[in-house]
């Protein structure tokens, strides 16, 4: 098996997404495991919500823009406007993880991991439609780790067991 993982910058827009494809195209007779990161400057900017929510302060602007920049990412790539509602999911799933009472790492880790499966989204969905056999795997269900926020450390047997 091979493993390959993309950082922002190489899944920022529809043409690195392009490029990601042609990458794993070229390795498609291999068993892959591919990782995400959250589009471009996703992450920051779902760091800018959590302050913002933290603070008691309006950021419906900031998450249309999030929304926007996935909208585009998948206008470009050609998609079925009904994964539209994937992404529209998640971004209320960020406005509702944002206002939730608890402590700021809590939250942080709720909100600002929505970017990858916003990304993951996107990038499954760009991989099929090229004719690629993939399935997309919500890596929560797969991986434990410990209740310290923002530095969990993963729970090797808990994880292992998820896996088998």
């Amino acid at each position: 098996m091979k493993v390959f993982k993309f950082g922002g910058a190489s899944i920022k827009n529809a043409q690195a997404i392009k490029n990601v494809a042609s990458i794993l195209k070229s390795h498609s007779n291999d068993q892959l495991l591919v990782v995400i990161s959250a589009m471009g400057k996703t992450t920051n900017a779902l760091e800018g919500i959590v302050s913002l929510a933290f603070e008691r302060k309006d950021f419906s602007n900031e998450l249309e823009d999030i929304r926007s920049y996935h909208y585009l990412a998948l206008a470009n790539l050609l998609l079925n406007e009904l994964i539209k509602k994937s992404i529209d999911e998640v971004i209320e799933n960020i406005a509702i993880e944002a206002t939730k009472d608890g402590e700021y790492d809590q939250i942080y880790d709720q909100v600002v991991s929505q970017g990858e499966v916003l990304s993951t989204i996107l990038l499954s969905h760009f991989l099929q439609s090229e004719g690629l056999s993939i399935e997309w795997v919500d890596a929560r269900k797969f991986i434990s780790t410990d209740q310290t926020h923002r530095e969990g450390k993963v729970n090797w047997e808990k994880t292992k067991v998820a896996f088998q």
